[in-house]
């Protein structure tokens, strides 16, 4: 981080939008110094979405050191910024710098943008504050405005998106030209811009979570900005780059402002050189430039595919409940390799989805290529980023578009298994299907926060399992392989204790003495291998179990209950297997290690029985929440 150098100590500075964000990290940097900090901004009370209010940020102004004053400022309302700025003034006899950062963003078209919101861009981000804190600035030894706003770059790509957005943007911009002439040997007036996003609020509110660790922190414009008002008041007229004023001031480490530290990083809007640098930067961060038209699609979309497979999906989501909470109807025109249009339709009966027009006029219509689209019902594109950066067009009812963006974060669950089994030359080793390590987390946090609550025995051991994850199920087996010394597929209590001990179990000689005895029903001294097994696996819904005994079922080609290397040959070709095609193993080989997932630990022989196999399935099925998921991850795993 650049050191604070104490220039100024003493300054007082008016910072817009300082309630968080961007101006909360440069009055804290300022504070640092010692600095008067006015904190003009609109939340004065907790927001349900956004962090901070004006009075946390003041009570962090002071601190770090500094003296604040928080002031209720609708930047758009002259009288409030003319009552902020004559207290301030009245508080800490005059202004030094005036930071304008309060901005206002609608990433919408022409057609698609209200008047009220263009109205609002141009009244927060154009008109602010300048007016009626110059007089004051005048006064002042070492004046300073700070916007912070792009360089103006004329590339039409960033104005055939959102124009007005881009003009009100560019409106901060041009004042910072004029007035740094207007008033140059008077005033220092420049403009400041992150290279890269900046993890705030509103990014968050733009990308969702997943973008943070695409993003620097606001701390790298907040010393940047500090870089900038510690210079002359000779230093005018200049539109900066955080990254670069700091390389100016000897700053070589950049990994310290990243909240993901070597993530690649999502470079802003305004910034490119040229056409061609800006559709590189953007690719490398798998984006697609806007000024990269994609090719035309065709309106009648090829059965088969990915698309088709993403409608399956999506038909498996959509109810009622959906519908009720959605009412909006949804069109796709897709281009690329699996072009045509297909529609989502969320308003009627209990929702439908398919190939071709909707049944009546779309409320709104997303235009983007096919691969894209996948990725994003996937969960690997947030909408919101496509649209920024070009990758998605959309006409209509913004507020519908954003519940289908909220609607995407339940469906992407669904693709995850779906994406594993689309290559069919790798189906044994999709097969396998342990559960997704997102669901494998999920559950064993799942079962570490039950665990801390739970007094039962029985459900204590199998919690304790779960920790372990979905394979925590077929530890049981193994559990007691180490349990059974003698080989005799009972244990007395002595193995018993052995066992837990072995494995790691936390529990107490009398509260595993009184598990033993609960699963000692008939008071011989010993428990049954088997009846062990299934007491402690969790259950499963009866969905869940059919649908695992169809999976058997078609697995099992001899119908006799029990699955063999026989029966697998009929099913699967494992000749695509990699180990198969390096020569590493064989055929049989190849199928033997495939069944070991299933086969019980205790006596691996090659076949597994219902038993085996629902067990096997009693672990996968604890890390999957929702029984469509589990159903749809079973069904295109074994193309039921």
């Amino acid at each position: 981080m650049l050191q604070n150098t104490g220039k100024l100590a003493g300054c007082t500075l008016f910072i817009t939008g300082a309630s968080r964000g961007i101006g909360k990290a440069i009055a804290l940097k300022a504070a640092r110094d010692g600095a008067n900090v006015v904190i003009a901004a609109k939340t004065a009370e907790p927001h349900a979405k956004l962090p901070g209010t004006i009075y946390s940020a003041a009570q962090e102004v002071e601190a770090a050191g500094g003296k604040a004053l928080p002031c209720v400022v609708d930047i758009r309302d002259e009288q409030q910024v003319g009552a902020a700025v004559q207290k301030a003034v009245d508080t800490f006899g005059g202004i030094d710098i005036l930071v304008n950062n309060a901005s206002a963003i609608s990433l919408t078209g022409t057609l698609e943008t209200p008047m009220k919101k263009v109205d609002l861009m141009l009244g927060v981000n154009l008109r602010g504050t300048s007016k009626l804190v110059i007089p004051h600035l005048l006064k002042s030894r070492s004046p300073h405005i700070l916007n912070l706003s792009p360089p103006l770059n004329l590339n039409p790509v960033w104005f055939k998106n959102h124009t007005a957005y881009t003009m009100a943007k560019y409106g901060m911009s041009m004042c910072v030209l004029g007035m740094a002439e207007e008033f140059r040997g008077q005033i220092a007036v420049n403009a400041l811009w992150p290279k890269t996003a900046i993890q705030t609020a509103a990014m968050d509110m733009l990308g969702g979570e997943e973008v943070g660790k695409q993003c620097r922190t606001a701390d790298i414009m907040a010393d940047a900005a500090y870089a900038v008002l510690s210079r002359p008041t000779d230093f005018t007229g200049h539109f900066l780059v955080d990254e670069d004023i700091l390389k100016e001031q000897g700053v070589r480490d950049f990994e310290q402002y990243a909240v993901q530290p070597g993530h690649p990083l999502l470079p802003d809007f305004f910034l490119d050189e040229a056409p061609e640098t800006l559709a590189h930067q953007m690719e490398q961060h798998g984006a697609t430039p806007a000024f990269k038209p994609p090719p035309s699609s065709s309106t009648t979309p090829p059965s088969g595919g990915p698309i088709e497979s993403t409608f399956d999906v999506i038909r498996a989501v959509i109810n009622d409940d959906v519908v009720k909470s959605t009412q909006g109807i949804y069109q796709f025109d897709l281009s690329g390799e699996h072009g045509g249009i297909w529609f989502l339709d969320l308003k009627s009966g209990s929702g439908r989805a398919g190939p071709g027009q909707p049944p009546i006029k779309a409320d709104v219509v997303m235009t983007m290529d096919s691969k894209d689209f996948t990725k994003m019902f996937a969960g690997k594109l947030k909408p919101t980023l496509a649209f920024m950066s070009g990758k998605l067009r959309i006409k209509g009812d913004m507020t519908l578009a954003i519940k289908l963006e909220k609607l995407m974060g339940r469906m992407s669950k669904l693709f995850t298994f779906n994406d594993l089994c689309t290559n069919q030359r790798a189906a044994l080793t999709v097969l396998q299907m342990a559960g997704t390590s997102r669901h494998d987390r999920e559950m064993v946090m799942n079962a570490k926060r039950q665990l801390s609550a739970c007094s039962d025995p029985v459900e204590r051991l199998r919690l304790q399992c779960l920790t372990r994850g979905s394979s925590g199920i077929k530890g049981l087996g193994r559990t007691f392989k180490v349990m059974d010394d003698d080989n005799s597929r009972s244990l007395d209590l002595k193995e018993f204790l052995k066992g837990l001990n072995d494995y790691g179990i936390m529990m107490d000689k009398k509260e595993a003495t009184e598990l033993f005895l609960l699963f000692d029903r008939d008071r011989n001294g010993t428990i049954d291998f088997d009846e062990f097994l299934v007491t402690l696996r969790p259950p499963m819904s009866k969905a869940r179990k059919e649908v695992v005994m169809q999976a058997f079922q078609k697995l099992d080609k001899t119908g006799d209950g029990v699955i063999t290397i026989e029966d697998l040959r009929g099913v699967y070709n494992a000749k695509y297997h990699p180990k198969y095609q390096n020569g590493e193993w064989t055929e049989d080989q190849v199928f033997r290690t495939f069944l070991d997932n299933f086969d019980s630990p205790y006596n691996k022989d090659g076949k597994v029985t219902k038993e085996e196999f629902t067990n096997y399935y009693c672990g996968v099925s604890a890390s999957v929440d929702s029984d469509v998921y589990f159903i749809l991850m079973m069904r295109n795993a074994w193309k039921l």
